[in-house]
């Protein structure tokens, strides 16, 4: 029998500094328009927030693991897509004030 990896919990083990990290994101992303994708969003921001955004992105996934992250370079422009499981879809919403179509 070959154990099967399991999926990180749905839960943030931040605590009390959860409210520094959502003000952080919504800084990262204010003004910026997101586009659903399968499981989460995606957002297109300037080539000058693409080291702050892995700086935010891997403070999260030390917090809430089952979030992913991915950063695609578009020349002047980057493209940071957010994705959860379906029962993540809520604080992926808390994080953004977005609330992403999960499928």
């Amino acid at each position: 029998m070959t154990d099967q990896p399991s999926s990180p919990a749905v839960a943030c083990s931040l605590g009390a500094g959860m409210q520094g990290q959502v003000d952080r994101w919504r800084s990262l992303l204010e003004g910026a328009e997101p586009e659903v994708v399968d499981g989460g969003l995606q957002y297109l921001l300037p080539i000058a927030l693409v080291e702050s955004a892995a700086r935010v992105a891997a403070d999260e996934q030390a917090c809430c693991p089952f979030f992913a992250f991915d950063l695609a370079l578009r020349g002047e422009m980057f493209v940071l897509a957010m994705r959860t499981p379906p029962e993540g879809a809520s604080m992926l919403a808390e994080i953004t004030g977005q609330l992403p179509h999960t499928g």
